[in-house]
């Protein structure tokens, strides 16, 4: 998975950031302007480590949402990609340093060390594979190679939507419905009575004249109220009546913009950039077109009638019978 490598490449940014820091204490060479001077290298070694944490703060998110999400694993596996190539990089620089203190601690005695109680005692700053120009330039040219490309896969995180704050919950909703279609009856007891008759309500095709139908499943915490929802989601009647299905997670906080994006995903099984709601419910309204759909709406805390009726209303211009829940 992307986390393990990620946290690697970390951790050894973290540490090399640290050496390179230690190394330039005192260095003549790091008050230089050049575009490769030492002091460079570390400025990029940080921004290397801070590019890393921000991405890693949607990691799990990301990987949650690739089962389902074509784009996000693709997304998952450049990241991946670049991350090794940094791997790589920061191996080679530890390698360097580790070897150019191993050969100077090899002489018995040098110029500006002495002996103090039977022990070398440095007198001046190890020498850094920094002071060779050429590996200098060499790691700055790949490190920042390695920045532009991370650059790029973290200003996606906007695209996807990737968040922070409700990626865990987001995250955990996202691998559950990736599974829901392979979910047994048999593996649920005490809900078949309750499943036949939603199943039997969504096939009757009576909505009333309206062209959404609305089923509620209420109850409190933990009762199964999603379990019983995708139990009627996995029936072979239902998949074969609906021409498309979605499964959103709402949660405690209503944004129209974030619901109308992520239905979209659902039902679509493709990202859109739009960022107006207008734009967002004319788009879903034209990929709805003459197609009966089925879209579940999970974990739903607000009542606000007149937020949800919106919603209902953008979903009642398609020209088929809808359900909604």
């Amino acid at each position: 998975m992307a986390s393990g490598i990620l946290s690697s490449v970390l951790r050894l940014a973290d540490k090399l950031s640290s050496s390179v820091r230690r190394s330039l204490a005192g260095a003549a060479s790091s008050s230089s302007s050049s575009s490769d001077a030492p002091h460079v290298v570390e400025d990029d070694l940080k921004k290397l480590k801070c590019t890393l944490e921000a991405i890693e703060s949607v990691l799990r998110d990301a990987e949650r949402r690739e089962v389902r999400e074509e784009s996000v694993k693709l997304w998952l596996r450049e990241l991946k990609g670049v991350a090794y190539d940094a791997d790589d990089v920061l191996d080679e620089f530890e390698y360097e340093l580790l070897r150019s203190r191993r050969s100077f601690s090899h002489p018995p005695s040098k110029p500006g060390r002495k002996r103090k109680h039977g022990e070398v005692q440095e007198l001046a700053t190890l020498p850094s594979p920094l002071d060779d120009a050429s590996f200098r330039r060499r790691m700055v040219l790949r490190i920042k190679e390695i920045n532009r490309r991370l650059d790029a896969i973290a200003r996606d995180r906007t695209r996807l939507r990737l968040t922070e704050a409700d990626g865990p919950r987001r995250a955990e909703k996202a691998a559950w419905v990736s599974t829901s279609s392979h979910a047994q009856p048999s593996e649920i007891y005490g809900r078949e009575d309750e499943r036949k008759k939603l199943v039997d309500l969504l096939l009757s095709g009576d909505y009333g004249g309206n062209n959404v139908s609305v089923v509620s499943i209420v109850g409190m915490a933990g009762v199964g109220k999603s379990t019983l929802a995708q139990l009627v989601c996995s029936d072979q009647r239902v998949s074969q009546h609906f021409d498309v299905k979605g499964w959103v997670g709402v949660h405690e906080n209503f944004d129209a913009k974030r619901l109308l994006h992520e239905i979209i995903d659902s039902v679509t099984k493709s990202l859109c950039d739009l960022n107006e709601i207008g734009a967002l419910e004319e788009h879903l309204k034209e990929r709805l077109q003459g197609k009966r759909f089925l879209l579940v709406l999970d974990d739903v805390w607000n009542e606000e009638q007149v937020l949800w009726e919106r919603l209902r209303l953008t979903l009642s211009l398609a020209p088929q019978g809808a359900e909604f829940w």
